[in-house]
């Protein structure tokens, strides 16, 4: 697994070095969990620019959607776009795609650029392969994030997110106390036992998470973090701020702009009962932090080692 996920970060990489502009897919009914601190830093540190994409909006309602839009902008321009297996008009799609395209030839104007090269990459299952995008690309490129977690360890991580009591009418289940416990008495309940009548665990967790992403089964979102503090209350807050409607400026945009952009869309799950996720945090992986560390560090050496070279090269030249 670290082998395809170094492999994976080599590639986004790549990406990142080759694009103007990093699309972020987004899936709009868990935001927080698709965004990445080790790729927001790559591309900050490369001096390029992020657009948040939050995909699969017509799978929330509307004021979620608007919640999540006013959160994200704080970072990142927002653009909008709907799922393609929904049920949603042509016109809503079209609308997302334009609205993208919009923000795109405005940043292309802006840098003085006829034409850009757009990466797009976000976690497997949020829709990168199903954007459309328009306005003056050059070139496309699309990367996967890889993580480190295990199916297990991710889905005790989001029933925890969970309000216990709809999980237990859902399913049937009597109280738990925490997301292994969850699985194990669905297993049980499944029928899904291992040697020695242990619960299999990760079958239960892709039965759990089948039926999560599943509209007609057990939709649904997660709630967006409390607004954070007032500009004026904090320096953190009021550069975080700053920075969030300037980087939108760059792309002709604002969260107005971005929230009328809702008014185009048809929000099917207005009228439907869904699940409530807390929101995560945004915590760092230790382990890809490590492993981003490890990286740094051979490049360091490989450098060093170049320049080492290069100078016993050039004290050559002058002996000869």
């Amino acid at each position: 697994m670290k082998d395809v996920n170094k492999a994976a970060w080599v590639q986004i990489k790549e990406v990142v070095n080759a694009s103007e502009v990093l699309l972020v897919v987004l899936d709009a009914r868990d935001p927080q969990r698709c965004k990445s601190k080790r790729l927001e830093r790559l591309v900050q540190q490369a001096n390029k620019r992020i657009v948040f994409v939050l995909n699969k909006i017509d799978l929330v309602s509307r004021r979620n959607a608007e919640g999540w839009v006013k959160n994200l902008s704080q970072e990142y321009p927002v653009a909008v776009t709907v799922s393609t297996n929904s049920t949603a008009e042509h016109l809503a799609a079209a609308a997302g795609v334009e609205e993208l395209a919009n923000l795109l030839t405005h940043f292309a104007l802006e840098t003085k650029k006829k034409l850009i090269t757009v990466g797009v990459v976000g976690y497997a299952s949020v829709g990168r392969s199903d954007i459309s995008i328009g306005g003056p690309i050059e070139l496309l490129l699309r990367s996967k994030i890889i993580t480190n977690e295990s199916l297990v360890s991710a889905t005790e991580s989001i029933v925890m997110r969970c309000k216990k009591e709809p999980l237990m009418v859902n399913y049937s289940l009597p109280m738990f106390d925490n997301g292994n416990e969850f699985l194990c008495q669905l297993a049980r309940q499944q029928g899904n036992l291992l040697k020695g009548g242990i619960p299999d665990t990760i079958t239960a967790a892709r039965s759990f998470l089948r039926e999560l992403i599943n509209i007609d089964k057990l939709p649904f979102y997660t709630t967006p973090p409390r607004p954070r503090p007032h500009p004026s209350s904090s320096s953190d807050s009021k550069s975080l701020s700053n920075s969030g409607s300037v980087r939108m400026k760059e792309f002709g945009t604002s969260v107005k702009k971005s929230i009328e952009m809702l008014d185009g869309l048809l929000f099917p799950m207005d009228s439907k009962p869904a699940i409530a996720l807390a929101p995560q945090e945004l915590l760092e992986d230790d382990e890809d932090q490590e492993e981003e560390d490890n990286e740094n560090q051979e490049e360091e050496e490989d450098d060093e080692a170049q320049e080492e070279e290069e100078e016993e090269e050039d004290e050559e030249e002058e002996d000869t």
